[in-house]
Parts: C-alpha cells; sequence; structure tokens
C-alpha cells in the first residue's frame, strides 16, 4: 500500500516529497503496485487482489485524472504521463453517472443519468445537462 501511498499524493509516508512531474515517480509507484497486484499468488482469487486493484483505480482517477468533490461539485483536473494517450472512466457521484475521457489537453464529459449538475473542469466550473457532453481544453 505504500507504493499506492505514494502514487496518490507524490510523498511518501516518512513526509518526504516526491517530485511529481520530474521523473514521474507516481507512474513508476504505479506501474510497481500494478505488477504486485497482478502477480500469480496462490493467496488469491485467481492471482488478483481485489482490494489492491482498488487502490490502483484511485491512484488513475485521483491522481492522474485529478478527480474530486471540493466544494461539492464533481471536479477534473488531469495531469497524465505524457506516455498515456488517454485515460476513460465513469465515476458516479450524488445519483449520477458521469463518462470522463482525458485525451492530450483535452477533457469530455458526458451526463449518462441524473440531473443536470456542476462540473470543474481545470479551473472552469461549467454546467452538464443531462445527456450532454461537454469538451474542455485544460
Amino acid at each position: 500500500m505504500a507504493l499506492v501511498y505514494q502514487a496518490l499524493i507524490g510523498g511518501s509516508k516518512q513526509n518526504r516529497p516526491v517530485k511529481p512531474f520530474r521523473s514521474w515517480p507516481r507512474l513508476i509507484a504505479y506501474r510497481q503496485a500494478a505488477a504486485a497486484d497482478l502477480e500469480l499468488d496462490p493467496n488469491s482469487a485467481g492471482g488478483i487482489r481485489i482490494a489492491g486493484l482498488g487502490g490502483l483505480w484511485q491512484a488513475i482517477v485521483l491522481g492522474f485524472a485529478g478527480l474530486d468533490l471540493k466544494g461539492g461539485a464533481l471536479g477534473v483536473d488531469p495531469k497524465l504521463p505524457p506516455q498515456w494517450r488517454s485515460l476513460s472512466f465513469r465515476v458516479c457521484c450524488k445519483g449520477r453517472s458521469v463518462a470522463i475521457r482525458i485525451a492530450g489537453n483535452t477533457v469530455r464529459t458526458t451526463l449518462v443519468e441524473g440531473e443536470g449538475m456542476e462540473i470543474r473542469v481545470g479551473a472552469a466550473t461549467r454546467t452538464l445537462a443531462r445527456g450532454a457532453t461537454l469538451q474542455v481544453s485544460v
């Protein structure tokens, strides 16, 4: 879990900061944690540790995609590694389902289910209507 912790916050439990975007230690920590959770292990279900995969999902979505709920609105402020072309995921928030795709410097969000909502992309807050797609450059 220490590797997932580093990937999420960009530092270590001993409060030694990691320079997150110089050599991409978050990406390195993510890869190491993923390898540990996907290796064959007779003590896990088919070699996969479900709790560890949840931590990896959080590292990707909260860390690299910059997903947050500050101020009661869903927010996305991505910082993808340069090696990644895109990242897509869905998130449920307050009875709504939102599809998010990050590609390059563009964030595309679609409200799949639920009532309209406010969403922050980067520093800008926008209104997202049901079924509508919002595309923002960051």
